[in-house]
C-alpha cells in the first residue's frame, strides 16, 4: 500500500486551517522567558543569603522590586509634538488631590499610583481612592505591575471612606468606582536631560508615577530639595506633578552639575516639605531612571460590564520564541449576553503592531477553530497596558465558547508574549488550568501554556483580556449641595438644594439622556443605605430635598439615565 507523504509546508497549512494544537520544539525555537530585572535578581540573592532588609531606614517594610527588566527601553521616549514650557505645575491647574500620609504603614507605590490616577480625573472629578484596598488586592506587591494587575482586573479603585488607610486592616469594603483600561508606561530616563517623555505625559495625563531611592541624607530640608548621587537604598515611589528647568542647583546639597528639578508629590503628609511636595534634581541618579514611570487613566464603570480574564495578577513575565513576532490566545466562556467590545494586552517595547482575531463556537483546546467573528489590526506607539476597541460589537450568548488570538510584533524585542507567572517572593495566588491560554510561533501550531515545557508554566496564563458591555455613560458634572432654611410661622424647614451640569460626553442624539436620578443616605451610613430620593427631567438640573431636620447630614448621588434605561456612574457629594 502506498503511504501518503506530505511536505512540511502542507502539514503547516493543514494545521493552520484546522487550528490544531501541537508542540513546536521540532520546527521552531523553544519559547523561553525574558531575563528578570537585575534589581529583582539582587533581591532574590539577598533573601537567599539573609541580607534583604525587612525594613527601610524609615521603619517601613522594604518593597519587592519589579521582576520585569526594562533596561533596553531606556531613552526610548518619543519626541514631544511641540516645545515644552520651562516650568509646569499641576498644583496651579487644579490637577492634584490632597497629599496623604502613609504613616504608620508602608506603601509608597500605592500612594504614587493613586496620586497619578486621581490627578488624571481632575479637575472634573475630585476622588479619593483607597490605598489600603489596593494594598490587599495587589497582595502587597509594592511594585508597578502588581498595582496595574489589581486595577486591570477591576478589583480597584474603591473610595477611601470604604476602606480607610488606618482603619481597615484587611482592606475590606467598597465597590469599584472606575475601570482602569489603559496605563501608559514611560521609558526610563537615559540621562539627566532625557525628560521629554515624563514632561509630555504630565501635560497630557496629569501626575506621573515614578520610582527613586529615598536616601534621607540626600534631602535638603531648608530648600525642600533632593539630590541622590548614587545611594541605592530605600526604594520609594512618588507622583511627578511638574517641573522647573531653572530650579537653582545651589539649592541642593551636594550640588548637582546643573539646574532643574521635578516637582514631586510625596506621601509623608501635608506637613512635610512644601505642603507635601519636594523638588528632585534632574541629575538624581534614580528618579525615573531605575524603572518604568506610568500615567494611570480610568473611565466610568458604567459601560463595560464583563471582564473575561485568566490573569488576575497581571503581567509579571514575558516570553518569546526568539523572534520579534509571536502569537498568543485565550479561550473564554461567555457568562452574559452582553456583546464583546474590546481586548486588552501589555506592550513592553517602544512600539508594537497587532492583529486580533476573535472566534466564536470554538472547539476546546483549539483557539483558531469555530467561526471567525472579527479581525482587527493596528499599532501601539508606547509601552503600557492597552485596551483596544473592536470595530463593532460581537454578539455573545451565555455559555458560548469564544477565543481571542493575537499576532503581536515588537520590533527590537524577542519576548512579545506577556504572561502571569509565579515568582519567588510574591504573595499573590497563582492558578491556571489546561485549555485557557495558548502560545504559538506562527499562529498555526499552538501549545497549551499550562503543559508547555513540562510543569514550568503549570500556574501561568497569557495576559490577554476581553471585555463585553456597552458605550460608556458619563456622570453629571459639578454636583453641588446647598442648605436652605424656610422660616415659617411656627417652624423652620431645612432643605438641601442640589444642582449639577450635564456631561457633554453624553451628547449622543441616538441615545440621549432622558432624566436624572437622585439618591441619598445618612452621611455615616454604608453605601448599601442609598435610597432613591426622586428623579428630574433631562433639562431640570436642580433637585430639592425637603423636610429635613437641622442636624440632618446626607450624602447624595446623582446619575444620568439614558432612553434605554441604562444608568451612569454617580456623581457624589455630602452636605458636611
Amino acid at each position: 500500500m502506498r503511504k501518503n507523504v506530505f511536505p512540511a509546508g502542507a502539514v503547516l497549512l493543514v494545521l493552520g486551517v484546522l487550528g490544531l494544537t501541537a508542540q513546536t520544539d521540532a520546527l521552531f525555537q523553544k519559547a523561553r522567558l525574558a531575563p528578570l530585572s537585575p534589581e529583582y535578581l539582587r533581591y532574590q540573592e539577598a533573601v537567599r543569603t539573609g541580607r534583604w532588609p525587612a525594613f527601610t531606614d524609615q521603619g517601613q517594610p522594604s518593597p519587592i522590586p519589579s521582576p520585569i527588566d526594562v533596561a533596553y527601553l531606556q531613552g526610548f521616549s518619543p519626541a514631544p509634538a511641540t516645545a515644552l514650557p520651562s516650568t509646569y505645575d499641576l498644583r496651579k491647574l487644579n490637577k492634584t488631590t490632597p497629599v496623604k500620609n502613609q504613616s504608620p504603614l508602608a506603601g509608597t507605590s500605592l500612594f504614587a499610583t493613586f496620586g497619578s490616577l486621581e490627578s488624571y480625573l481632575k479637575p472634573l472629578e475630585s476622588l479619593d481612592f483607597s490605598e489600603n484596598h489596593l494594598d490587599q488586592s495587589s497582595a502587597g506587591g509594592g511594585f508597578l505591575e502588581a498595582n496595574v494587575g489589581a486595577l486591570a482586573r477591576w478589583d480597584d479603585p474603591v473610595d477611601e471612606e470604604d476602606s480607610p488607610w488606618s482603619g481597615s486592616v484587611n482592606g475590606e469594603g467598597g465597590s469599584v468606582v472606575k475601570h482602569v483600561q489603559n496605563v501608559l508606561f514611560i521609558s526610563p530616563r537615559e540621562n539627566a536631560l532625557d525628560n521629554a517623555g515624563i514632561k509630555q505625559a504630565v501635560m497630557d495625563y496629569g501626575a506621573i508615577y515614578s520610582e527613586m531611592y529615598f536616601a534621607s541624607a540626600a534631602y535638603n530640608s531648608p530648600n525642600r530639595s533632593f539630590y541622590n548621587e548614587g545611594t541605592a537604598q530605600n526604594s520609594h515611589s512618588v507622583a511627578i506633578a511638574g517641573w522647573d528647568d531653572n530650579f537653582d542647583r545651589a539649592k541642593f546639597f551636594p550640588q548637582p552639575p546643573g539646574n532643574g528639578a521635578f516637582i514631586c508629590k510625596n506621601s509623608f503628609g501635608p506637613g512635610w516639605a512644601e505642603a507635601g511636595y519636594f523638588y528632585v534634581s534632574y541629575y538624581d541618579a534614580y528618579l525615573g531612571r531605575r524603572a518604568l514611570s506610568a500615567a494611570f487613566t480610568a473611565e466610568p464603570a458604567a459601560g463595560l460590564t464583563q471582564n473575561y480574564q485568566h490573569d488576575p495578577n497581571g503581567c509579571l513575565a514575558r516570553m518569546g520564541f526568539g523572534e520579534e513576532t509571536a502569537w498568543f490566545a485565550n479561550i473564554f466562556t461567555a457568562t452574559s449576553p452582553d456583546p464583546l467590545k474590546a481586548v486588552s494586552l501589555y506592550l513592553y517595547a517602544a512600539a508594537g503592531s497587532y492583529e486580533i482575531l476573535v472566534y466564536r463556537d470554538i472547539v476546546p483546546g483549539r483557539p483558531r477553530s469555530g467561526t471567525l467573528a472579527q479581525r482587527v489590526s493596528g499599532t501601539l506607539s508606547a509601552p503600557g497596558y492597552h485596551t483596544i476597541a473592536l470595530s463593532s460589537p460581537i454578539p455573545l450568548a451565555i455559555n458560548q465558547r469564544f477565543s481571542v488570538a493575537v499576532k503581536f510584533r515588537t520590533p527590537g524585542d524577542s519576548f512579545p508574549i506577556p504572561i502571569e507567572h509565579p515568582l519567588p517572593g510574591l504573595k499573590a495566588v497563582f492558578t491556571a488550568r489546561p485549555g485557557e491560554s495558548f502560545i504559538s510561533p506562527d499562529g498555526a501550531i499552538w501549545s497549551d501554556l499550562v503543559t508547555y515545557d513540562g510543569s514550568a508554566y503549570a500556574r501561568s496564563n497569557v495576559c490577554l483580556k476581553a471585555f463585553a458591555g456597552y458605550p460608556v455613560i458619563y456622570s453629571p458634572l459639578n454636583l453641588r449641595v446647598e442648605r436652605l432654611v424656610n422660616n415659617f410661622a411656627f417652624f423652620k424647614e431645612y432643605v438641601d438644594r442640589l444642582n449639577w451640569l450635564p456631561n457633554p460626553l453624553n451628547a449622543d442624539d441616538s441615545l440621549p439622556v432622558v432624566k436624572y436620578r437622585i439618591y441619598r443616605k445618612p452621611i455615616s451610613a454604608p453605601d448599601e443605605s442609598f435610597e432613591l430620593a426622586g428623579e428630574s427631567g433631562a433639562q431640570n438640573l436642580v433637585f430639592y430635598v425637603r423636610n429635613l431636620k437641622r442636624d440632618d447630614r446626607n450624602t447624595y448621588r446623582v446619575t444620568a439615565v439614558l432612553e434605554n434605561g441604562r444608568e451612569s456612574d454617580p456623581a457624589e457629594i455630602s452636605n458636611l
